[in-house]
């Protein structure tokens, strides 16, 4: 399957407060900066994104995290404008399909993680937006996450978008999102 959106992309996008920052496929030569966006993360961040503890991302998760296919693994981040080393990320947003059930409505488990410092900016909504179109140009069925109950900020952005939310364990809500021919965003 062929499609415009692929380990190529790159966007310009404004947040609200008027600020632009680039969406961008994320590459292999991200891993340094995927390493400092990591250490940039508070701890409650770290544990939210990852639903536990975390004191580092090792070589296997950075080759798990940058090295995707863009087919089964989507994965977007959001930077400053600069060039090379003057560019940094922000915020991180993905998904893996479920490539367990062939023949079955692909569903894809999506995380994101945005720096403490640029949390309530948008950041999170402007990469959502971004993989749903992922999402639909890879032909899948249903987009879902895990979220801490006590995340409402970004259980807002998934209600904002259109998603449902039902309790799955102690503390952890899981928020679907069915993909049809097209996708509207709700009016907020």
């Amino acid at each position: 399957m062929s499609s415009p959106r692929d380990s190529r992309f790159q966007t310009v996008v404004s947040l609200r407060d008027g600020t632009t920052i680039r969406i961008r496929a994320i590459r292999p030569d991200d891993k340094h900066r995927l390493l400092g966006h990591f250490s940039r993360l508070s701890a409650q961040s770290v544990y939210r994104r990852f639903l536990g503890n975390k004191t580092a991302l090792t070589p296997e998760d950075l080759a798990h995290f940058t090295e995707l296919d863009f087919v089964d693994a989507v994965g977007l981040v959001a930077t400053t404008l600069g060039q090379g080393d003057q560019e940094r990320i922000v915020g991180v947003g993905r998904y893996f399909a479920d490539t367990s059930a062939p023949g079955v409505a692909r569903r894809a488990e999506m995380a994101f993680a945005v720096e403490d410092a640029h949390q309530g900016r948008g950041i999170a909504t402007r990469l959502l937006e971004q993989l749903l179109l992922f999402a639909r140009d890879g032909e899948i069925a249903v987009l879902e996450a895990d979220i801490l109950a006590d995340n409402v900020h970004m259980l807002h952005v998934f209600q904002r978008m259109g998603f449902t939310t039902s309790r799955s364990s102690c503390g952890v809500i899981r928020v679907s999102l069915p993909l049809g021919p097209t996708y509207e965003r709700k009016s907020a």
